[in-house]
């Protein structure tokens, strides 16, 4: 099916190339355009929230505002009519989003989960966004295009807001993935409490134990020094983004409750320490920061293939029991002084 833009259509010094602008129906949007990461960078998970909840407010509203939207156009140059001030779109990949891929992923969030709803007024759907589309340009020019409009925009990101922020870095990493993952919020993240109650609380750990399991994942130990905390500043929105995707593979491969201590060994802080010691010397490049192996998803997949259940044979000598309230509830803990041990453990069973 062929759909044909109007607009306007301005040449440029090369008599192939030109610039349109135009207004696009959103579902023609989501339909014919595609995102080369050779030309634009992967996508920023965290961005999409605050972007859907914007979309949604707006939808109920007044309406939603965007900025045009940056196009390159690689379908047919005979698919141009500048006489008549037309695009004709043919194929799925036509064009080739330069600047808004997370605005157009958000609308395609939203509108493909709203639109299952019977009661939606879909009108927000086929209205319009504002867009400028490149034409004939070559791939490098549409990498030129695109650092050129992001090294020159006024954009506020993650990145340039923590750069200047003088709290604790990781306290606002730790908050910021909470509020982003809605695996992270699964496995219960404690805020509130400075401790659990075991075997009562079933929550995975409280934020601050979170925030060293964090810093092993990322850097392979406790405690983070000043240059460990410069680097996580100054890459701000690519650590919280690779730690986004992390979880979404993590909390897939561990128990549905894995704090329940009653059930799971991974309920204890040493055990999860291990794990996290496990993880950051599998996924990570000699220890390089952000630096992970191409693999690295099946290698969380593959702790799946550990016996979590507190009845594993390999684990009872470490325990220690435990009794606690009125009625002397029982359960397991493992000490502190395991933490290697059961890092091998992992690892042997594991490799």
């Amino acid at each position: 099916m062929s759909i044909y833009l109007k607009g306007s259509i301005l040449p440029m010094a090369n008599e192939n190339a030109g610039i349109m602008s135009t207004q696009i129906p959103i579902d023609i949007a989501l339909k014919f355009s595609t995102l080369d990461k050779t030309v634009n960078r992967d996508l920023s998970y965290n961005r999409f929230p605050n972007i859907v909840k914007y979309i949604k407010q707006g939808s109920e509203e007044l309406g939603i505002y965007f900025p045009a939207f940056v196009f390159s156009f690689r379908g047919d140059l005979n698919q141009v009519d500048v006489g008549m001030q037309k695009l004709r779109l043919e194929n799925e990949n036509d064009l080739v989003i330069i600047d808004g891929q997370h605005r157009l992923k958000a609308l395609d969030q939203f509108y493909l989960g709203e639109l299952n709803n019977i009661n939606l007024n879909n009108s927000n759907f086929e209205s319009s966004i504002t867009a400028q589309i490149y034409i004939g340009l070559t791939i490098e020019q549409e990498r030129n295009l695109f650092i050129d409009i992001n090294s020159k925009s006024k954009k506020v990101t993650n990145s340039l807001i923590t750069k200047y922020d003088s709290r604790d870095i990781m306290n606002i990493l730790t908050t910021d993935l909470y509020k982003i993952s809605s695996h992270v919020r699964s496995l219960g993240i404690q805020f509130d409490k400075s401790r659990v109650y075991r075997p009562r609380d079933t929550e995975f750990t409280t934020s601050v134990k979170f925030k060293i399991f964090l810093s092993i994942i990322l850097f392979g130990k406790n405690s983070l020094n000043s240059a460990d905390l410069h680097l996580i500043r100054n890459n701000y929105d690519e650590t919280l983004n690779l730690l986004a995707k992390f979880f979404d593979v993590f909390v897939h491969a561990i128990p549905v409750v894995p704090g329940d201590i009653s059930k799971f060994s991974l309920g204890d802080d040493s055990m999860q320490k291990a794990l996290a010691n496990y993880l950051f010397k599998t996924i990570t490049i000699d220890g390089n920061f952000l630096m992970w192996v191409g693999n690295w998803e099946d290698e969380v997949k593959a702790i799946s293939d550990f016996n979590w259940s507190i009845n594993n044979p390999v684990l009872k000598s470490l325990y220690t029991d435990n009794y606690v309230g009125s009625n002397k509830q029982h359960f397991y803990s493992l000490n502190n002084s395991l933490i290697g041990e059961l890092e091998s453990i992992i690892t042997n069973k594991l490799e």
